[in-house]
């Protein structure tokens, strides 16, 4: 994960403070203990939401909105997080004003005994995470003529927590369960680590990104530093409906050595579909509206390594000519680090050895 900015270190404070940041899911679920994290040098206030609109609302609410919002975008093994650009691009206009990168060693938790586990609370991202310890885990089971866990999608990690907490007790909505989470969501809410680190990649990171709204930062997370050696700047573009659009979008960065890190596509009646922080649908030139109104017409969502100013300004000049609409969510400091690779774990090998008897 990156460093937070250079300022004297402070404790968070969960319930109250200076600044208020809005994130997915309750005390002990994945992103709050990343923000945590990465907010640990201010006096911040982290408000749990239950999804990505809920935290771009807190951001863009009239009445005491919150400074920031933070949200999961990809991982390194799983790729983007299901409607993180689609939620970017139709929601209130807010810009990305940092990035970080934070390692979540993932543990099979529960409250009852693992012999009487039937079933496993999680994030959709977390079970295709944790896709070949669960598969691993089912191939002993029925090898010992018991049922298959049952995998449950819930809405976060504090929450799944929260009910395997509970599933002991009388009338538990699950019974018997157990959840995949933290460490520090294990602890806070008194539950057994049947097994550490069971992602299926070891190394595994989250990149998790900072939202505000335009031309407000008030903890200056954003930098205007173009000597800065790492910045990023993401761009959501719709190209005109010809042969060879993309190629000429993908050209106007190569012939300024500029480095494209992502590109992924959106449907474009996303974009037609924007609004703004009050619910009344934003402005887009005809053309725009004509072209992506359509089943199957794409925008792309482009990240790329920010250059010079002068050759990044010749940049957005050149991309006017191919497009037919750009939006800009801002250029900001890219946290990415060198992942140092380990050899992972083989599941099937570690449960017939015993490390996780059965």
């Amino acid at each position: 994960m990156s460093d937070s900015p250079n300022t004297k270190k402070r404790r968070v404070v969960v319930d109250d403070g200076d600044c208020k940041v809005a994130c997915i899911g309750g005390v002990g679920s994945l992103t709050h203990i990343a923000a945590s994290k990465f907010f640990e040098s201010f006096s911040v206030a982290l408000q749990p939401n239950k999804s990505m609109t809920a935290v771009a609302d807190s951001v863009w609410a009239l009445k005491d909105p919150c400074s920031y919002g933070v949200i999961p975008a990809e991982s390194s093994s799983g790729g983007v997080l299901s409607g993180v650009y689609k939620n970017l691009i139709s929601g209130p206009e807010l810009d990305i004003v940092a990035e970080f990168y934070h390692f979540d060693e993932l543990c099979w938790v529960s409250k009852v005994p693992l012999t009487e586990v039937q079933s496993v609370l999680c994030h959709q991202h977390l079970l295709e995470t944790c896709s070949e310890f669960l598969d691993s885990v089912d191939q002993k089971r029925i090898a010992k003529n018991l049922p298959r866990i049952e995998r449950i999608c819930v809405a976060d990690s504090a929450f799944a927590c929260d009910q395997a907490s509970k599933c002991d007790q009388p009338n538990a909505s699950y019974s018997n369960s157990s959840a995949i989470a933290s460490k520090t969501a294990a602890q806070k809410y008194s539950l057994d680590i049947l097994q550490q680190n069971v992602s299926n990649d070891k190394n595994a990171e989250t990149r998790y990104i900072v939202l505000s709204k335009p031309n407000e930062d008030p903890l200056k997370l954003a930098t205007d530093d173009w000597n800065q050696e790492k910045r990023k700047t993401s761009v959501a573009i719709a190209l005109k409906h010809e042969a060879g659009a993309l190629f000429k979008m993908t050209s106007c960065f190569a012939l300024r050595d500029i480095d494209i890190i992502k590109i992924e596509s959106v449907p474009g009646a996303v974009a037609v579909a924007r609004r703004d922080s009050i619910g009344t649908p934003t402005s887009m030139p005809r053309e725009a509206q004509d072209a992506l109104h359509k089943h199957w017409s794409m925008v792309f969502m482009v990240d790329f390594e920010t250059p010079n100013k002068a050759a990044y300004n010749s940049l957005l000049r050149n991309l006017q000519d191919y497009s037919i609409w750009i939006r800009g969510f801002g250029t900001y400091s890219t946290g990415l680090k060198e992942v140092v690779r380990t050899e992972p774990s083989a599941w099937s090998t570690m449960l017939d050895n015993g490390v996780l008897a059965l």
